[in-house]
């Protein structure tokens, strides 16, 4: 339940701020997260992924090795194809 809010509020926020259906090219959500290891994004990695299948659109779910690692988060934020694109939410 509490996975399923936390994604369709993702992806309201996506949608809300510009990744719409009604473009001609492909709806496209990167999301970067601070790590894989802890089971709170890994909970996020899986509704992501169910939700990009139900709403027809491209989710990419990448981060650092670890948390600590924030130095690489900056760089995959500044990085993502949508690096202008505001706001940003780096969770």
């Amino acid at each position: 339940m509490f996975k399923n809010k936390l994604l369709g509020a993702a992806l309201g926020l996506a949608f809300a701020f510009g990744a719409t259906g009604a473009q001609a090219q492909e709806t496209y959500i990167p999301l970067i997260s601070k790590g894989f290891q802890h089971q709170f994004w890994q909970a996020v990695k899986s509704g992501a992924e169910q939700a990009a299948k139900d709403y027809k659109v491209k989710v990419t779910f990448e981060g650092p090795e670890t948390e600590a690692m924030i130095d690489k988060q900056i760089d995959m934020l500044s990085a993502s194809p949508r690096s202008t694109a505001r706001p940003r939410c780096r969770c």
